[in-house]
């Protein structure tokens, strides 16, 4: 296409920046596209323009729903988060509740139980060793050894026997299981509750109110127990705590038992009956603290 002046209409070349006649500027390529440009523009139909403005309003309002949502979302997660930062330092300002008469006195028919236990163990092993020297030839034909064999053995059934009855009695006192296993049980149950009722709303067996309700309920029931289990561990350990103590100073003394022996302070004889002594404390306070252990799971 043949290109000419503006000014004085004479012909020129594609590539002249300026009318070789006229010494006038001619117009670049790129003016004249943005005239088309503008041009184009302004042929664009009114209704074309008003869609593509209710887009753009479309596209801010979800935009502007999205953030809400997504604020929402950061709100929930803070307050949950707040809610636990509060339950836990509940947890740890609560001071610890002594233990119920009731449960100390069910604690306490577990601690007899236990040593009744420890005895007739003893007893058994006694029984056992006498019962082989019952099948001794100097039992056989010591007439004097047979007899005292013998009146050991009357003894020892007799304690067992004694024992056997005491065990009984204290199991019947016993309200069943214990407190704690109760209610470990119970908390079993009811997440064995939320559980099922979980895969029953998957599948679509109940509504959502329904599982709403009835899953805020089960919650509850539950966090109820392990406070009630919580409350009563605690107070068990402030119980353990009390007998370390008193096993650690025990121990105080059997060392220094020792070491009295070890200066010459006191002989032999009193050295072993007060060790001896010491001893059998500790082991009794370590079945203490093994049985109050044992009904806390």
């Amino acid at each position: 296409m043949a290109k000419f002046c503006p000014y004085c209409g004479k012909q020129v070349k594609e590539n002249d920046k300026f009318c070789v006649y006229c010494g006038k500027p001619l117009l670049s390529s790129t003016s004249k596209e943005k005239k088309v440009e503008k041009q184009v523009k302004k042929e664009i139909p009114k209704e074309e323009l008003v869609n593509e403005e209710q887009q753009e309003e479309i596209e801010a309002e979800t935009k502007e729903e999205r953030d809400e949502e997504k604020e929402k979302e950061k709100e929930l997660i803070k307050k949950k988060k707040e809610k636990k930062k509060k339950k836990k330092e509940k947890k740890i300002k609560r001071e610890p509740k002594p233990l119920p008469e009731d449960v100390k006195e069910q604690i306490n028919l577990y601690i007899q139980l236990s040593e009744i236990n420890s005895k007739k163990k003893v007893l058994a092993d006694k029984l056992k060793d006498l019962s082989k020297m019952a099948k001794s030839e100097e039992y056989e034909y010591d007439e004097s050894y047979q007899e005292k064999i013998n009146v050991q053995l009357e003894a020892v059934k007799k304690l067992t026997q004694e024992l056997k009855e005491q065990e009984n009695e204290l199991k019947q006192k016993m309200e069943g299981e214990f407190i704690v296993k109760k209610l470990n049980e119970g908390i079993r149950t009811k997440e064995f509750q939320l559980k099922n009722l979980t895969r029953e709303f998957k599948l679509h067996k109940i509504d959502k109110e329904t599982f709403t309700k009835l899953r805020d309920k089960y919650k509850q029931e539950r966090e109820k127990l392990m406070e009630e289990r919580d409350e009563l561990n605690e107070g068990i350990n402030m119980w353990i705590q009390e007998i370390e103590m008193e096993k650690s100073e025990v121990s105080s003394m059997k060392k220094l038992n020792k070491g009295r022996y070890s200066a010459k302070e006191i002989d032999e004889e009193e050295f072993k009956e007060k060790d001896e002594k010491y001893t059998k404390k500790i082991k009794n306070l370590e079945e203490k603290i093994g049985v109050l252990k044992e009904l806390m799971k």
